[in-house]
């Protein structure tokens, strides 16, 4: 099967076309590429990916840390306490538009929802989220009545 492969969002300098192949065929390879072996394969120099990550240890360190952030941030649940047990929901969300942000900003759930600026943005980001989930399992048959109700749900904006 032949694949055309992009770049989703962020753009490095190596043609996301070499790249897609050049993890194809590692994949294939090892029988499944890891995050770790593809960084072992990355380490030479000469390495086609090699210019796609940070050696610069300092930098990395700080680039690391800031991805624990998030990850901080990201894996706050809050629970409602009333009478009724509620489920646990994400307590910070993004607000960020992400076509023109550098940084992401995130609020307090119930901020975010309740404010109309920030809430047309909370929805913008799952439809595209939603979206994102529809295109990587849409080949799954056993989903497809999700994928009906998704994009009755989104007007068909695939």
């Amino acid at each position: 099967m032949v694949y055309k492969y992009e770049w989703r969002a962020t753009k490095y300098a190596i043609p996301a076309q070499q790249a897609g192949e050049y993890i194809h065929d590692l994949s294939i390879k090892e029988n499944g590429i890891t995050a770790e072996s593809l960084l072992e394969h990355s380490r030479d120099e000469k390495a086609l990916l090699h210019s796609c990550f940070e050696w610069d240890n300092t930098k990395a360190a700080e680039k690391y840390r800031l991805n624990q952030a998030r990850g901080i941030i990201n894996n706050l649940v809050a629970i409602q306490i009333n009478e009724k047990p509620q489920a646990p929901v994400r307590s910070f969300v993004s607000v960020t538009e992400t076509k023109h942000a550098e940084k992401g900003r995130f609020m307090p759930i119930v901020e975010a929802i309740t404010n109309d600026k920030s809430r047309v943005i909370v929805l913008e980001n799952a439809t595209r989220e939603l979206q994102q989930i529809r295109e990587k399992y849409a080949t799954l048959e056993e989903l497809f009545s999700v994928w009906a109700a998704i994009d009755r749900i989104l007007g068909d904006k695939k």
